[in-house]
C-alpha cells in the first residue's frame, strides 16, 4: 500500500505543478494524514460507484469511455458532444 500511495502522491504532484500550484504547499498537503485518508476514501467511492478495474478509466456524461485512449480517439469523441 505505501508504493501505490508513493505513486499516486507523485502523480497528483506532477498534476499540481503543472497547473502551476506551489511544490512546497503540495507536499505539506500531500503529507496530511486526513488528505491522504480523503483520497483512499474517493478512490474507494470511485472503483465502487463506477466498478473501476483499470486506470486510465475515463466517464463522459456518466458514461463510461471505451474507445481507443489515444489523443485523436478521445477528441474525436469529445468533439461530437460539444
Amino acid at each position: 500500500v505505501g508504493s501505490d500511495i508513493n505513486i499516486i502522491n507523485d502523480s497528483l504532484k506532477k498534476i499540481g505543478l503543472t497547473f502551476g500550484l506551489n511544490e512546497k504547499q503540495l507536499n505539506k498537503c500531500l503529507e496530511d494524514e486526513k488528505v491522504q485518508d480523503q483520497i483512499l476514501n474517493e478512490r474507494i467511492d470511485a472503483q465502487k460507484n463506477y466498478k473501476i478495474s483499470s486506470t486510465p478509466t475515463i466517464f463522459i456524461n456518466e458514461k463510461k469511455y471505451e474507445g481507443k485512449h489515444d489523443f485523436d480517439s478521445f477528441k474525436k469523441t469529445l468533439n461530437k458532444l460539444l
